[in-house]
């Protein structure tokens, strides 16, 4: 007698439960088999049962086994990713900071004051920073700059000369000419970059 799906259904749930004797009696009510009969049926269902949980576990294990395995390539991806974007940031920035003093002429400025700025730290907690006022003479005008830059400690003093870079096409967005004012931004992201780019390439080659 062919077996229902609700049946092998019901016979299914006996087995995973533990139910083995009430299996049997199932089946031979159910299906019209002798003691005999519904014994070997249901070894045999329980053999089948076995078998698919055994090829599920296979199928989980070998996805796990892929997972691991494409785990260390997947990070080395994603930082070697960020590692050249930080890398083309730093590029770009350099390049343009070289073309700005091509162009710009060198003048010297006076520092006339320092205005206070309050930036915060990683903590949250609240900084003094001091940013530059500083005037210079250029095409016979006399401009104020208020830099964009700001030290937590003042780097000149107040009337000292500092050495400045001007694009004479934008005569007020003048640059302190320090290596820190001009470079710092290209030196972090290039230097952040090769950490990330050479982290990437350790994890993929040697995880």
């Amino acid at each position: 007698m062919p077996i229902t799906d609700e049946q092998k259904e019901h016979l299914t749930f006996l087995l995973e439960t533990g139910e083995q004797l009430e299996a049997v009696q199932y089946a031979q009510e159910s299906l019209g088999l002798n003691a005999e009969q519904a014994l070997a049926f249901v070894k045999r269902l329980e053999d089948e049962i076995k078998t698919q949980d055994e090829l599920e576990f296979d199928a989980i294990r070998v996805e796990h086994e892929k997972i691991s395995t494409n785990l260390p390539r997947m990070l080395g991806m994603i930082f070697s990713t960020i590692g050249l974007i930080l890398l083309g940031l730093g590029l770009f920035f350099g390049n343009r900071e070289y073309n700005f003093g091509k162009r710009a002429e060198r003048i010297s400025g006076k520092v006339l004051a320092y205005e206070k700025v309050i930036n915060y730290d990683s903590a949250g907690r609240p900084m003094t920073m001091f940013a530059p006022l500083i005037e210079y003479q250029l095409q016979g005008k006399t401009i104020q700059y208020h830099s964009t830059t700001s030290y937590s400690n003042p780097p000149y003093e107040v009337d000292e000369l500092v050495p400045l870079l001007v694009d004479p096409a934008h005569p007020r967005e003048p640059e302190i000419d320090s290596f820190f004012d001009r470079w710092f931004l290209t030196t972090l992201l290039s230097f952040i970059g090769l950490i990330f780019t050479a982290a990437g390439y350790v994890i993929m080659r040697f995880l």
